[in-house]
């Protein structure tokens, strides 16, 4: 017996993702929002189910509380945490607290004292629905925000409310439920204890949240290369921060986001870049799971409510009267606490009156309050009307507001987001032709690393087909990388036409051997061209200061200098131009920095082929570029790309505060080690002095003279 429920519940499970992948592809086809299209597809098939036996298993599936607070709510409430930007949360905190809280609470009581006016249903009924009823839902319209590409900010907005105001409203539903108020003598006589209940419930989930997140945090950098163990944390997580708060009183959705945020905040230090997409993939996979699960369980739930309830055609009137009302309410919350917070910030800073327009129609409703209304006890008065009203409204909002909101934003004049570069008068593009089409996503894959090890916020815009199109940007620095099949195209200020050469160059010489093409099909003569304007043919000049992004000559000191390296193997060689540092006082802390290094050299070798080898790592404690050059004419074995002895290694120590000297410098040294007569010389060269006079600086390519100036120069 317990086997075959086991066996039904994998087919069920089975079938209702077999259902979902079916229902994401026919949606996408005919450009239906895909949860709200789930919502008849789920009532589509809770139909079937009752005139074909091979559906009988699903036909009696239903949403509960515990499904939705247990298992679905903690997945979605930490998807969002961990994918928010928080920068625009930052920004926007203050409004979203105060409509997520105040404005949450000025919806309830405008529904629960309208309601029982113009209906049977009492204060102490109309107040509890009103608390479960205002708890905005918008993952539907999120998506189709996405879709169109709709602001960046007023996504933000609608999702930290909803994700804010899911707690606030278990919060009030609990407080009414157990206190019931029935009248104004019990409105005075038991407010102060449900504020003080309210806020130390809100305040406790936050504190277990945040310290659920802090150790989740600690354990994410112990182990920050085990990918399966972080994904595994983070599960561990998100479900203990809810229960935790859950049994101790707090709020779990609370807990649950300020976890999730915690996570987010640090990820820089505790994840490693090539595992975050994983990492983002997991959740993605299991908030599409769990939205499939919600939304068609939601259409099943809606046809059983209204197909076999006798009662149902008797709350017709109360559900067409409750529609306008709880619209109300949210338009009081909105256009009462927004025009007060647009008072005190910069007009620029202010929520517009389309944004607010948006926000009141797009506040759709869904798991939330279907918890809290099941939750509701079966002895509770007036509970089949509340569940009616719940279900209607919800009904409502998923197939008139889901589906008329683009309408809606069309109408405000609220076109599709622009890109970070449109307008300005001085942009530049340079598009590449890689030799295949994997190639080209390899590159533009190693480029978003370095942009997000720099500080750059990356984000990716949708498109159709397998083209990519990634914006990043770190405060006014703005780059739009763009891969289409085998092409890359990379868009910029003129002004950050440097940086971006350096960022490309960069990516393209930290390739395995699998990829060492590249060298023939970008090159450092080629990359010059993103300096130059569209339509200006003219060469630049080898001897313009403009083309040497990093004075070399100032960063690689004499005495830093080994014209015959004695020591073989990677690491012992790495140790020795360390040691050169160490001894003028440049290494703070010499065992850190050679950790550092030997841990960058474990993520890929800094061997990158032609005899140089550029080891290197961000250290804390020095505040500009320092190098060591070293020579061994015999070669050395430092597991180079391309499977050849290196003859030169120079050792950057870059600070860990300013990343566009490292990329400058990383850059400059390969495009001046590139060049074989140079190699040659500096092979040649028999002391460090000698080696040093071959070293550009921006000085010497002032005054003409491309090979740098001598020591001896500089002291004449």
């Amino acid at each position: 017996m317990e086997e075959h429920t086991i066996e039904i519940g994998v087919a069920v499970v089975g079938t209702l993702l077999a259902v979902a992948v079916a229902a994401s592809i026919l949606l996408s086809k005919l450009k239906v929002p895909y949860t709200i299209g789930l919502v008849v597809v789920g009532g589509i098939c809770a139909l079937l189910s009752r005139h074909f036996n091979v559906l009988e298993p699903v036909s009696g599936l239903t949403l509960s509380p515990g499904i939705i607070l247990f298992l679905v709510l903690p997945t979605l409430i930490f998807d969002a945490a961990l994918n928010i930007e928080i920068k625009r949360l930052r920004r926007d905190i203050l409004p979203i607290l105060a409509l997520a809280a105040a404005g949450l609470i000025i919806s309830a009581a405008v529904i629960g004292g309208t309601l029982p006016l113009l209906t049977a249903l009492p204060l102490s009924g109309a107040l509890l629905f009103g608390a479960l009823i205002s708890a905005t839902d918008p993952v539907a319209v999120i998506s189709l925000f996405n879709e169109i590409k709709a602001p960046k900010r007023l996504i933000v907005l609608i999702d930290g409310e909803s994700i804010f105001n899911d707690a606030t409203a278990i919060v009030l539903f609990s407080i009414f439920l157990a206190a019931p108020i029935n009248g104004m003598a019990d409105i005075l006589h038991k407010s102060a204890p449900a504020l003080v209940s309210f806020v130390t419930v809100l305040c406790g989930g936050a504190a277990i949240g945040a310290l659920t997140g802090f150790f989740g945090m600690l354990v994410l950098r112990f182990r920050k290369g085990d990918m399966t163990l972080q994904i595994t944390v983070t599960l561990i997580t998100a479900y203990a921060s809810f229960l935790l708060a859950d049994k101790l009183g707090g709020s779990g959705v609370i807990s649950t986001l300020l976890a999730g945020l915690v996570l987010n905040a640090t990820m820089d230090a505790t994840v490693r870049r090539r595992h975050r997409e994983t990492l983002r993939h997991f959740w993605e996979y299991f908030a599409f799971a769990a939205n499939s699960f919600v939304f068609l369980l939601l259409g099943f739930t809606e046809f059983k409510i209204f197909h076999t309830s006798e009662s149902i055609k008797h709350s017709v009137g109360m559900i067409l009267l409750a529609i306008p009302i709880i619209i109300a309410a949210r338009a009081a919350a909105i256009y009462a606490i927004v025009p007060i917070y647009n008072k005190f910030v910069k007009r620029e800073n202010g929520i517009s009156f389309p944004y607010q327009t948006i926000l009141l129609w797009g506040g759709l409703r869904g798991a939330v309050p279907v918890a809290l209304v099941f939750s509701i006890p079966e002895s509770y008065p007036h509970r089949t009307d509340i569940l009616h009203l719940t279900f209607g409204y919800i009904l409502f909002t998923l197939l008139i507001n889901g589906t008329t909101i683009k309408k809606l934003m069309n109408a405000l004049g609220m076109s599709p987001e622009k890109n970070a570069l449109d307008g300005l008068p001085d942009v530049v593009s340079a598009t590449y032709p890689l030799e295949s089409h994997s190639l080209a996503k390899l590159v533009a894959r190693r480029i978003l690393d370095i942009a997000s090890e720099e500080g750059f916020f990356v984000s990716k815009d949708e498109k159709e087909g397998d083209d990519d199109l990634f914006t990043l940007k770190k405060k006014d620095v703005v780059f739009l990388l763009e891969r289409r099949e085998e092409n890359l195209k990379l868009s910029h200020r003129e002004g950050d036409a440097d940086y971006a050469r350096s960022v490309l160059y960069e990516a393209l010489h930290e390739f395995d051997s699998t990829i060492r093409e590249v060298e023939n099909v970008v090159k450092p003569e080629h990359l010059i061209s993103l300096t130059r304007k569209r339509g200006d043919a003219r060469e630049p000049r080898e001897n313009d200061p403009k083309q040497l992004p990093a004075d070399l000559a100032a960063n690689i000191r004499p005495e830093h200098i080994l014209a015959d390296i004695a020591e073989l193997g990677k690491d012992n060689i790495i140790k020795e131009l360390l040691a050169a540092l160490d001894k003028t006082g440049a290494v703070p802390d010499f065992d850190a920095a050679f950790s550092a290094l030997l841990a960058r050299e474990k993520t890929l070798t800094t061997g990158i082929g032609d005899g140089i080898a550029l080891p290197h790592a961000k250290i804390p404690g020095i505040t500009d570029i320092v190098a060591a050059l070293g020579v061994k004419k015999e070669g050395l074995d430092f597991d180079s790309m391309d499977g050849k002895p290196v003859n030169i290694v120079v050792l950057i120590l870059s600070p860990e505060s300013k990343p566009r000297p490292h990329i400058q410098f990383m850059a400059t040294i390969s495009r001046f080690l590139n060049n074989p007569e140079t190699r040659k010389k500096i092979l040649d060269a028999e002391t460090a002095a000698d080696i040093h006079s071959l070293i550009p600086s921006k000085k010497g390519w002032r005054k003409g003279r491309p090979n740098g100036t001598s020591s001896q120069d500089r002291a004449r």
